[in-house]
């Protein structure tokens, strides 16, 4: 399964494997319309049929992917709804793999997204836990110093796990570009990212009541309405309303 906080993540994600996308089914935390946009219905149903149309190309159908229907900007404040529909579906799916975002400080949606599917998979018992792998986002920080330009296609070094680089063909990057030519609406960010490249690595083991990285977090400069302070209470929250919520039966 891949756990996107909106849709695109996964093109630019995996892309360079129609293969994978193929195998997998598609989960869309978000509709991609924030709430101040004019027309949030008409936003959110141009991003849907982008997405249909790229994963046309990579020869995935609409039926896999699924779509929860939260407001763009907005995952954090429904963070335990959220948490239990993600465990509701490996519940019913049982995915052996999970591919999603890591917990950067880009985007609260993907934090968030992060920050659920940890949870979702904790929650599930023994062997039937998925394995969680990440897929590079976006940041402005790092490990060791604050910085302030935004860094994309790359994680962020809070961890030692093991980054592994898959550069893809000519042919591969081709195919990935025309997948992510459908994303009209989303070209003004898309364009930043590298498309030659992919890179994935094991979820690390994330304290989501710590800031992912020192100095100012990427959505903290953007006028989305939260700040990591905000977004780390909230997730707080979530965590010990989730502890008082026994697990769904059968995982």
């Amino acid at each position: 399964m891949i756990f996107a906080a909106h849709p695109d993540d996964e093109v630019l994600a995996l892309g360079g494997h129609p293969e994978v996308l193929r195998k997998c089914i598609v989960v869309h935390i978000t509709d991609g319309a924030p709430r101040a946009m004019p027309d949030r219905a008409a936003h959110s149903a141009r991003r849907r049929g982008e997405l249909h149309a790229a994963l046309a190309l990579a020869g995935m159908p609409a039926y896999r992917t699924i779509a929860l229907g939260v407001i763009d900007q907005e995952t954090i404040r429904g963070l335990t709804e959220v948490t239990l529909s993600i465990e509701r579906l490996i519940a019913a799916i049982r995915p052996a793999t999970i591919f999603t975002h890591p917990y950067e400080g880009g985007h609260p949606d993907h934090d968030a997204t992060a920050f659920a599917v940890a949870m979702a998979a904790e929650r599930a018992s023994g062997a039937r836990a998925p394995t969680i792998l990440e897929f590079t986002s976006y940041h402005n920080g790092t490990s060791v110093s604050p910085v302030s330009t935004l860094r994309v296609g790359e994680f962020l070094r809070n961890s030692d796990t093991l980054i592994h680089e898959v550069p893809l063909s000519a042919e591969r990057a081709a195919h990935k570009n025309a997948m992510l030519a459908f994303f009209t609406s989303q070209q003004h960010m898309i364009c930043h990212f590298p498309v030659g490249i992919e890179r994935f690595r094991f979820a690390p083991k994330y304290d989501f009541s710590a800031a992912p990285h020192e100095g100012t977090l990427y959505y903290e400069d953007q006028p989305w309405g939260i700040t990591g302070r905000q977004w780390r209470r909230m997730a707080a929250e979530a965590s010990a309303e989730l502890a008082a919520i026994k697990p769904e039966a059968g995982i």
